[in-house]
């Protein structure tokens, strides 16, 4: 079994959640994004589900698929956990 997690992604749910339209959640998010520029759309989530479930991801098991560009691995707010602490 595999599993996708997606960066902040604008849909009816979190337009409902957040009370804002989908450019404004897509312009925050992509201000604190590391990719800038490129905006991830519900489409990216769908071809990396394709992926997973066609015969070319068929050795692909118990994976979590980042679809984040790069945020879980390069958040600037991470920087809190650095030892020895920065001054």
């Amino acid at each position: 079994m595999n599993c996708l997690s997606p960066y902040a992604l604008a849909f009816p749910l979190a337009r409902s959640f957040v009370g804002v339209e989908d450019k404004e959640i897509e312009n925050v998010m992509g201000s604190l994004a590391n990719l800038k520029f490129v905006t991830l759309k519900a489409v990216d989530v769908a071809n990396a589900a394709l992926y997973l479930a066609s015969d070319k991801a068929r050795h692909i098991s118990g994976h979590n698929l980042l679809i984040d560009g790069d945020f879980s691995i390069l958040n600037p707010s991470f920087k809190m956990f650095q030892y020895p602490p920065e001054s």
